[in-house]
């Protein structure tokens, strides 16, 4: 496979064409393959959907019931993407893809987690894609806890315990 640059933002909201002009100008400008998307806001019934001459390759995962949640997963035109499968929950709190970019299997991942019962919410998810994936795995997305307390707050600390940080780096690595 040759070099991919991924990025990954969580975006609160795209509802708002001025957002998702400037969410495409930030993708263009990162000269990105893929990209990570959270918080996309966008539900079933919403008539938008996410595309730009740079990026025209789109997969959701998106919320029946408010626009709180979703993601979404796009590539880049120097990333074309075959996909073989695709899983993604009712809720719009993560997506996994199955396929390839060229010649390499790959599976992507993007997942948006809640603000509570983070570390048992991530478990079940990585336990799910441990049975979806196949080949190179690619994670991303907004885990709404600092893994590492000491670099990802400013207070050094963490609301959960040091044994359940410990236990989602383990099962995340």
């Amino acid at each position: 496979m040759a070099r991919v640059k991924i990025v990954s933002y969580n975006v609160r909201g795209l509802n708002v064409a001025a957002k998702r002009h400037q969410v495409y100008r930030e993708l263009k400008q990162a000269t990105c393959s893929i990209a990570f998307l959270q918080e996309t806001h966008l539900t079933h019934t919403t008539s938008v959907k996410l595309t730009s001459p740079n990026s025209p390759q789109w997969y959701y995962s998106l919320s029946d019931t408010n626009k709180a949640k979703g993601v979404a997963i796009g590539f880049c035109r120097n990333a074309p993407f075959r996909l073989s499968e695709m899983l993604a929950d009712d809720h719009g709190r993560f997506l996994f893809l199955r396929g390839f970019i060229g010649n390499t299997q790959c599976t992507l991942a993007n997942i948006y987690c809640p603000n509570h019962n983070q570390p048992t919410f991530l478990s079940h998810i990585l336990t799910k894609l441990s049975h979806f994936a196949k080949g190179l795995t690619i994670l991303a997305g907004d885990i709404n806890m600092p893994l590492d307390p000491s670099i990802d707050t400013s207070q050094n600390r963490s609301n959960i315990s040091f044994k359940r940080l410990k236990f989602v780096k383990k099962t995340a690595s």
